[in-house]
């Protein structure tokens, strides 16, 4: 990871920490709650924190339009995911958790990585308008050619403009190498 993402990574998690409280429960808390599998991030209630339909041993959580996993623990709602890492881990991530298959509901431990907010933002799927295939690559319309860009922190760099596609992914590729994209970057 480049310094200049680590600067702005350490700079994101104090701004965070003083916006966000953690939960005031523990390692102990959730296991006495919750059975886990780490194979498929399958969390199931052990005994029930809150009054409703669920039974001891269905699934905890559901599943949120956006993708994530949440399950509800007295009164509140968490990310499933942040009490998979504290259930594993016995600590609350100190960043982001980053679903490295892109896959939002799958908690399995192999799939999650505790990273600032820029690195996980690194780690996004290409947009649904991508013409590519590859994130960073696209087609610019006024030039007739292949656009190469990528963020680093909160700044766009533009890589080159090139005739053949392959030029363009060519230089994303050597540039997320460069500044330390994680390896399943776009996928």
């Amino acid at each position: 990871m480049s310094t200049i993402i680590k600067q702005q990574c350490h700079e994101s998690k104090k701004l965070r920490d003083s916006v966000r409280g953690q939960p005031c429960f523990t390692q102990s808390d959730v296991r006495s709650l919750f059975d886990y599998n780490p194979e498929n991030g399958v969390v199931t209630w052990k005994k029930l924190a809150v009054k409703n339909q669920m039974k001891v041993g269905d699934v905890a959580g559901y599943i949120t339009d956006r993708g994530y996993m949440r399950v509800e623990i007295g009164k509140v709602s968490y990310y499933l995911h942040r009490i998979v890492w504290l259930y594993v881990y016995g600590v609350f991530p100190d960043g982001d958790i980053d679903h490295i298959n892109h896959n939002r509901a799958d908690n399995s431990i192999s799939n999650l990585r505790d990273v600032c907010r820029i690195e996980n933002g690194q780690n996004r799927s290409k947009g649904r308008n991508n013409t590519s295939g590859v994130v960073g690559v696209g087609w610019h319309k006024m030039k007739g050619k292949w656009q190469a860009r990528i963020t680093i922190g909160k700044e766009l760099l533009h890589l080159g403009s090139f005739n053949e596609i392959s030029d363009a992914i060519a230089a994303r590729k050597m540039a997320e190498k460069q500044y330390g994209f994680h390896t399943n970057h776009g996928a």
